[in-house]
């Protein structure tokens, strides 16, 4: 099931939403790298969200141009971005992050968090600008960057 075929037979219903989160998380699981890659993150808790979403990054990954430019804004531990180095190896990705426990997360040493799974997954390591999205600093370095996607990770 693509994105365009979600969108056509789309219902908002708490039994068709099941049944998308069903079927996309049987996708994951039978897709030997997305398996691999959300077990790891469950395994050493290096990130949050439902293994469904794996699926639907695939789908969006899949319709991007090639080379494209993909910005999380919010980056905990790196389970995002290095999905999407994974199914876009092409991909120029940035992440925005405080680094630090901000939002009421854990502590941890969350650059070395971020090398850690590009490093275990043998992925080239993203661009990681270093403060809040609303920064000066970050929004001088973003200014004149297009991109492709643009992720706002919740409570960044």
């Amino acid at each position: 099931m693509t994105l365009t075929d979600l969108r056509d037979n789309w219902q908002d219903v708490p039994a068709f939403h099941q049944s998308i989160h069903e079927h996309f998380t049987s996708l994951v699981n039978t897709d030997e790298s997305l398996k691999m890659h959300r077990d790891w993150c469950d395994q050493n808790f290096h990130g949050l969200g439902e293994r469904s979403f794996g699926w639907v990054w695939k789908q969006i990954c899949a319709d991007l141009p090639p080379h494209p430019t993909m910005c999380e804004i919010g980056v905990l531990r790196g389970q995002i971005i290095s999905l999407w180095k994974l199914l876009r190896p092409d991909a120029t990705v940035i992440g925005i992050t405080p680094l630090d426990s901000s939002g009421n997360v854990w502590e941890s040493d969350y650059k070395a968090d971020i090398a850690k799974i590009h490093d275990e997954f043998r992925l080239v390591q993203p661009i990681i600008l270093h403060g809040y999205s609303q920064d000066t600093e970050i929004v001088k370095q973003m200014s004149g960057t297009l991109l492709n996607v643009l992720y706002i990770d919740g409570s960044h």
